[in-house]
């Protein structure tokens, strides 16, 4: 038996032009019309759809995540509040989500209504021939229709004569039509935000072109995230603000020599102005996003303490998004961001080899000399090493990572990725060490608050208890991480992809 067809209808095609069309006595008969509501949802970046799922509000009540091919994946009832997975209900559909948009919320895209008819092609003895499924669309702009043909097991000559029909309207087959394609044909328009910067870099432009050019690219990545801050759409939005600008920081601070010491000021001056701006919201959010994390490190008895805490740092953070929203949308704040731009557009002054060197020799140079520097601190650093000098070592190992994010277009990709690879290990080790430490000075200054009660000061000593355990199991983990960072191997990675650039520029 033949399988199915799709076929796209007009806008106005109408059930009875193709009936008229079919044998005498035959008729088309509506069995069941359904109508839904639908509200496309997905994070910022299209995470869902770029996955081949869709994830549908139907109403007010369920949220439902099909596949491509329409086919239900997971469902809950929900309410329009709920813009995150771990607001939803325990299930399957918290899970799936969990891992599809991670700490993104999942926002309406587009609306439409959709039609499904089940219609059926009867004889003169109406006994049902062909069935056929009519899919509408529909927007206030724009209207897409479809029908689907079942062939029936006996029936082939109907099924045959239906298709005649079908094309003597001019209607054309189509390979199918999921969900995807028919919000398409809505004028829905997917467009996910460039979420990492694509610079262009040729090899052999002057590394002072290279890095004005690549500082005003991120700047503008970062600006792409004010209107998602200003509505506080998800924490997301100050995270990768602050990547940019931090980014944009490192890479001026490490290739300063290549600008003239008035620009240079300049830029240093502003950024630093700029970063500042959210660093209590950033350090707020990311104390709130590991709130489950925090409640299983510590005893049920605990939790009440642990809840009032929550409870404050959110009410803190309510003044601390108001007052960078009007930093945001501040004149200071908008002069500060044309001046850095016009400071950028300079043209290029040259004066000094390292401004006029091919950025990626130059680049090159930088990475191996970066590499170099994590190599002799690592060395030095044993059991009984201040962990200042461990904190140092995290920092110097970010720069790297900057380093090979920012200038991997020119080299091997794959060598790359590699020494990403083999950096991430060590960056998580300090990055928890780190983060550990940064948590209880945290906890410490809520504890030294106005008004704390007995509970919240009883959890907070006993989270940060638990926070400092941890830290010194990371501590531990600092010199055999940094062991295999610096071995033999890595090296000779480093050294035969970076190699050193002719004699007279300094790194």
């Amino acid at each position: 038996m033949q399988p199915s067809s799709y076929w796209r209808l007009h806008q106005k095609s109408s059930l009875q032009e193709i009936e008229a069309l079919l044998p005498r006595d035959y008729r088309l008969h509506t069995l069941d019309s359904v109508n839904q509501q639908l509200t496309l949802l997905d994070s910022y970046d299209w995470d869902i759809w770029q996955r081949g799922m869709l994830l549908f509000r139907n109403g007010k009540q369920e949220l439902r995540l099909l596949q491509q091919d329409n086919r239900c994946l997971a469902t809950c009832a929900t309410t329009e509040e709920q813009r995150f997975w771990w607001q939803l209900p325990a299930g399957e559909l918290a899970n799936r989500l969990k891992e599809l948009v991670s700490v993104r919320a999942f926002t309406p895209k587009h609306k439409a209504l959709l039609v499904t008819e089940q219609i059926v092609v009867r004889n003169e003895d109406s006994k049902i021939v062909v069935r056929t499924t009519r899919v509408r669309i529909e927007t206030p702009e724009q209207t897409a229709q479809f029908l689907k043909l079942t062939p029936l097991q006996g029936y082939q000559r109907e099924y045959q004569q239906t298709i005649t029909a079908l094309v003597t309207l001019n209607l054309k087959p189509v390979s199918d039509f999921g969900l995807q394609s028919l919000l398409q044909e809505t004028g829905l328009e997917v467009n996910p935000p460039q979420s990492k910067a694509i610079f262009k870099l040729q090899a052999q432009e002057t590394a002072e072109t290279a890095v004005t050019r690549m500082a005003a690219t991120m700047i503008q990545l970062a600006r792409q995230q004010e209107q998602g801050i200003i509505a506080d759409i998800d924490t997301e939005f100050v995270h990768h603000y602050r990547v940019n600008i931090r980014k944009t920081r490192s890479l001026i601070s490490l290739f300063k020599k290549t600008l003239s010491a008035q620009r240079l000021q300049q830029l240093k001056s502003s950024l630093k102005t700029i970063a500042s701006q959210t660093n209590e919201l950033r350090d707020l959010d990311v104390f709130l996003l590991d709130q489950d994390f925090y409640r299983h490190l510590l005893p049920q008895h605990l939790w009440p303490g642990l809840e009032q805490l929550f409870h404050r740092i959110k009410r803190r953070r309510v003044h601390a998004l108001q007052k960078v929203v009007c930093q945001l949308n501040s004149d200071t704040y908008l002069e500060q961001l044309n001046h850095l731009f016009l400071t950028l557009q300079q043209a290029p002054d040259l004066q000094t080899k390292q401004a006029q060197a091919e950025i990626k020799q130059l680049a090159g140079k930088k990475i191996l000399a970066q590499y170099r520097l994590i190599q002799a601190d690592g060395r030095g650093i044993g059991a009984d090493t201040p962990d200042d000098a461990i904190h140092e070592l995290r920092i110097e190992g970010k720069k790297l990572r900057y380093l090979l994010e920012l200038f991997r277009e020119l080299f091997a990709k794959e060598t790359i990725r590699r020494l990403i690879k083999y950096l991430k290990g060590l960056q998580d080790n300090l990055g928890n060490f780190n983060d550990y430490s940064v948590q209880q000075q945290f906890l410490l200054q809520f504890a030294q608050g106005k008004n704390i009660s007995a509970e919240q000061l009883a959890s907070i000593n006993g989270l940060a208890a638990v926070l400092y355990h941890k830290q010194s199991v990371e501590r531990g983990l600092v010199v055999q991480n940094i062991n295999e960072f610096i071995n033999q191997e890595v090296e000779n990675l480093f050294q035969e992809l970076f190699h050193p650039a002719p004699e007279g520029i300094k790194p």
